[in-house]
């Protein structure tokens, strides 16, 4: 073979060897800008996460805020007129159905961005309503305690005058 020959095979050698080298250089950027793009969107999803987060635990403030705004007025009306019984099994219920629904509030946090959206966007409604829903039966039971309780103080107050007369 000749000089020449050697010298053309050698070139088209390295030739190739630089046409392998950037092919696995486009490679690597490739592989380097689905790794970015993988990154990216972990960071959003997390960002997301932290915000989601964030929320669910501004509503469980606002809830336990409400929680507590109406287990002062049940220890205010249970003080005047209702059993202490009464008082700390309405307080239990209200603590258990609370961290009943923070926990599945919390579990859910494994869904989809777009379900997280919607979460997002209407868990301030459904967790208005179902406090609410929660709330109301005991309210009415209060209120009738209360009426029941008011009609008595009227009949024993018309009894003391009766009697009062009569003396």
């Amino acid at each position: 073979m000749s000089l020449e020959a050697q010298l053309l095979q050698i070139i088209e050698q390295h030739q190739q060897q630089l046409k392998e080298q950037q092919q696995q250089l486009k490679e690597q950027q490739q592989q380097q800008e689905r790794a970015l793009q993988l990154i990216q969107q972990q960071s959003a999803t997390i960002e997301q996460l932290k915000q989601y987060t964030q929320t669910l635990n501004d509503k469980h403030s606002e809830a336990v805020k409400i929680v507590q705004k109406y287990q002062q007025i049940v220890q205010n009306l249970s003080e005047q007129t209702i059993s202490p019984n009464f008082s700390q099994k309405l307080h239990e219920n209200l603590e258990s159905q609370l961290q009943e629904h923070l926990s599945e509030l919390v579990m859910s946090l494994n869904i989809d961005s777009e379900v997280k959206q919607i979460i997002r966007k209407e868990l301030p409604k459904l967790v208005q309503a179902e406090i609410e829903q929660q709330l109301k039966p005991m309210a009415d039971q209060i209120i009738k305690r209360m009426t029941s309780v008011e009609q008595y103080q009227q009949k024993l107050a018309e009894l003391i005058q009766q009697l009062s007369s009569r003396l």
